[in-house]
């Protein structure tokens, strides 16, 4: 890392300095789970909300408790607070090394979703800035990943999205820029990675819902939430017994609304209801798609 790379940043004002310093020091740990959208993101918030409960009562069972609206969302407190949801890497904004950055600049998001973490978070989970910020991507495999994208539109709220989703699915992929959409997440995290190994770690999705008991643990020893130990082991299961699928669905039915409670639809699982992308897309739409992640030196087997 260049040793002027800090003077990039913005720094408070006058007075506003040493308050701001204070509480650098007292929050140095700024743990952060990014998630690539339709990747998990509430399955895992719901996990950390559990393990958080049952840190505090090994007996505590989530179809008994009483939800508050809102009550699970994107801060969790699990002995230090973790911050999840939909981000670009904090700090790859100050890099200015990266060939494909101009690249970067022209891609655009499909729709805000992507990165309105970032707008919520400070530059205390830069790795710039923070040597002890700790944070974890978890992304899927872009072809599934955009097709869950573009049916989960079809009934949803904001009438861009579902006007969005009556295109072709090709048109989606390509047209609206939801290939761009991906690499212009997913990339700042591969860029990332490389510079700072210790404060980031990649997981993909997939590997986390087949061996979420290995993963899930993976990521509390990276947070060091906790250690790897039975009691601890126990824990984990505990927690990801509690935000099992099941349990999950269960919840929507009995509180009459979606796991985001965004109104968007009756269930925020879509499971196989829509089938595969295999069946709507040609070998000639593979390859277009497939030029896309190439112009940043990715490719669709990397996934």
């Amino acid at each position: 890392m260049k040793k002027n790379k800090i003077l990039n940043f913005r720094k408070p004002k006058n007075s506003q300095f040493f308050y701001y310093m204070f509480n650098l020091i007292k929050n140095n740990q700024k743990n952060l789970l990014a998630t690539m959208p339709k990747s998990g993101t509430w399955y895992c918030q719901y996990f950390f909300w559990s393990l958080n409960k049952i840190l505090k009562n090994k007996a505590f069972n989530i179809l008994d408790y009483n939800f508050k609206k809102n009550e699970v969302g994107n801060i969790i407190d699990v002995k230090r607070k973790i911050f999840i949801g939909h981000a670009t890497c904090p700090g790859y904004e100050f890099e200015d090394d990266d060939l494909y950055k101009e690249k970067w600049d022209e891609l655009k998001f499909w729709h805000n979703g992507f990165d309105w973490v970032n707008k919520e978070i400070d530059t205390n989970y830069c790795p710039q800035r923070n040597p002890n910020s700790r944070i974890v991507y978890i992304y899927r495999d872009p072809l599934s990943q955009i097709f869950s994208s573009y049916n989960y539109a079809k009934n949803h709220t904001d009438k861009y999205q579902r006007e969005c989703s009556k295109q072709k699915l090709i048109d989606f992929y390509i047209n609206l820029s939801a290939v761009n959409s991906y690499i212009k997440q997913y990339h700042t995290f591969c860029f990332m990675k490389k510079l700072y190994p210790k404060n980031i770690k990649l997981i993909k999705y997939k590997d986390l819902i087949e061996n979420p008991s290995k993963f899930f643990l993976e990521i509390c020893n990276f947070y060091k939430i906790l250690n790897t130990n039975d009691e601890n082991q126990e824990y984990i299961d505990l927690a990801i017994k509690s935000s099992s699928i099941e349990n999950l669905k269960l919840l929507e039915k009995k509180n009459g609304y979606s796991l985001a409670n965004d109104g968007t639809r009756s269930t925020h699982i879509q499971g196989t209801k829509f089938n595969s992308y295999k069946e709507f897309l040609t070998k000639n739409d593979i390859e277009k798609i497939e030029k896309e992640f190439n112009r940043f030196s990715y490719s669709l087997k990397n996934f």
